[in-house]
Formats: C-alpha cells, structure tokens, sequence
C-alpha cells in the first residue's frame, strides 16, 4: 500500500515541475526590446521654441534683506505691455461635434453672423470633440454680456467655460486689413 502511494507522489512531483518549469519566460539581456538610435525620432529642436532665456543671478552669503532688496530692480510699470500671450479667462461655447467639417462651416457660419460684433471665433479641439468658442474675455461678466446676445439671436444653449484666452487679441478690423489669422488653442 506504501508502494502506490509512493509512485503517486512521485507522478505528481514531476508532473508540478514540468508544468513549472514550461511556464516560465527566457530572460531578456539587458538593452533586448530598446529601440536603437537609427530608429529614434530626434528632429525636436528646443532652440524653434523661442522662448526667453532664463537668467540666475549669483546669490552672495551674508547679505542682510536691506542689501537684498538695493540689488532688486522694479521694471517700469509706466509702459503698457502689448504683448498678447495667454492666460485664464472666459469664453462662450456654441457648439460641440465629432466632426471637423461640420465644425469648421458652423464656425464661418455665426462669424458671418456675429461680424458686428469684435468678437473672434476659435475651434478647440478637445478628444473626441471640436468645439466651437466665441470670445477673449478677461471677465466672466464680459462673458455673460456675450452669451446673452448670442442666446438672443437663436443659439440659447451657449455657455460660458472657463479656459486660456488671448489677452491682447487684435480686433477683428485689424484682421482684415492684415490678413492675421489669431492662432487656434491647442489643448
């Protein structure tokens, strides 16, 4: 009776340990599954971004905050900047779709609609949706004011969202005199 039990045991060891060892991976060397460098894509170049450089100014042990504060120059407020960057304002959003086409004509549409108004017209693409904003407004009461109007004339399920506007944008005369095309968002 010892004599089965033993082969039993014996059948079930082996058993354990070939279907332990077939399940296991081959290890990978080091570097294996790495892209090489002839396929990587390197055509990013950081100096394209014109952005401004950052300066550091040596920082000197010991000085009390009275010296600290003779070394720090105040810019001249006097001079109103017009640089046009962004930042965080308001917009009014008309519609919402899947469909490039079908934003793009609406966005000719209610230009033309709106054109006595100076008031831009972005498409914000947002996945899965292109949507199309009116405005730059600095003020969520400036965005009200505009999402009136536009709900009086037939768009009365426009809101405003809150998002990066262009502080400084060019009116819309400017625009066509230029032929200037502000930039889309890109979010």
């Amino acid at each position: 009776m010892r004599e089965p039990m033993k082969k039993i045991f014996l059948y079930l060891t082996m058993a354990a340990f070939l279907f332990g060892c077939a399940g296991t991976q081959k290890s990978k060397t080091p570097g294996e599954g790495v892209p090489s460098a002839s396929t990587m894509d390197e055509s990013f170049d950081p100096l394209s971004l014109n952005d401004e450089d950052l300066v550091f100014e040596k920082v000197v042990r010991g000085q009390t905050a009275e010296q600290e504060m003779e070394r720090v120059t105040v810019p001249e407020t006097t001079a109103v900047s017009q640089e046009n960057k962004l930042v965080d304002g308001y917009r009014v959003q008309l519609i919402s779709t899947k469909d490039l086409e079908g934003a793009t004509k609406f966005k000719q549409i209610v230009s033309e609609q709106f054109a006595d108004l100076d008031y831009h017209f972005y498409i914000e693409f947002d996945s899965p949706y292109y949507k199309v904003r009116m405005g730059d407004f600095q003020t969520r009461e400036e965005a009200q004011q505009a999402r009136q109007i536009v709900q009086s004339r037939g768009y009365p399920k426009a809101f405003i969202v809150k998002t990066k506007v262009w502080s400084n944008p060019p009116s819309k005369l400017a625009n066509e005199e230029n032929n200037f095309q502000p930039p889309d968002n890109e979010n």
